[in-house]
């Protein structure tokens, strides 16, 4: 009965490993999944919750939320003419260096290849301007990878309660563009108008 005890208690310990050594890939799974492997910024899917809380957030709260979308000027040209491993060093450098210059409250996001988006939570569109001046001057004046200079180009627009949100990317993807056809490296916004 005892030996039966004993090989009853092993099993259950053995059990017991496994799980919490699934429990443990479990996180590392959804980690990975919400995560950009290169950068450590947050990926589409893991912006899917915090843009639904921010939306929660200005319905109940009426407290603005603003999206501020950066993009590398001329990363195919850094990407052509020094290789990829320097492309990835400038991704990783901007990351850092944007994270290291917003609220622990706004999220930053790898938005795909060399675009990225600010979620800033209780934000006005005018404050998040502010914001993507100051980005785009700290970028400017860093040396993110020795080879050259780095700029951005950012599109900024404030979410309107009841606003899909597909409409406030376009809107802020359209000041991106015009910041872009506008010489680069510099800060457009994105205004609102009531579709009637």
């Amino acid at each position: 009965y005892s030996k039966e005890r004993a090989r009853e208690r092993h099993r259950r310990e053995e059990l017991e490993k496994i799980n919490k050594a699934l429990e443990l890939e479990k996180s590392d799974l959804e980690k990975a999944n919400k995560e950009d492997p290169l950068t450590g910024c947050l990926n589409r899917v893991g912006f899917g919750r915090l843009l639904v809380q921010a939306q929660e957030s200005l319905i109940k709260n009426g407290k603005p939320m603003s999206f501020i979308m950066l993009d590398i000027d001329h990363f195919k040209e850094v990407n052509d003419t020094y290789g990829h491993s320097v492309g990835d060093e400038v991704l990783v450098n901007l990351s850092k260096l944007v994270q290291s210059r917003i609220r622990n409250s706004d999220a930053l996001i790898r938005w795909g290849g060399e675009e990225f988006v600010v979620l800033c939570g209780n934000t006005s569109l005018q404050n998040a301007q502010y914001l993507a001046e100051k980005l785009r001057l700290n970028i400017e004046k860093s040396q993110l990878i020795k080879q050259r200079q780095v700029t951005c180009s950012f599109g900024v627009a404030e979410m309107v309660a009841g606003e899909d949100s597909k409409k406030l990317f376009e809107r802020a993807d359209k000041a991106l563009y015009a910041s872009k056809e506008g010489g680069r490296n510099r800060v457009t916004s994105a205004t609102f108008r009531k579709q009637s």
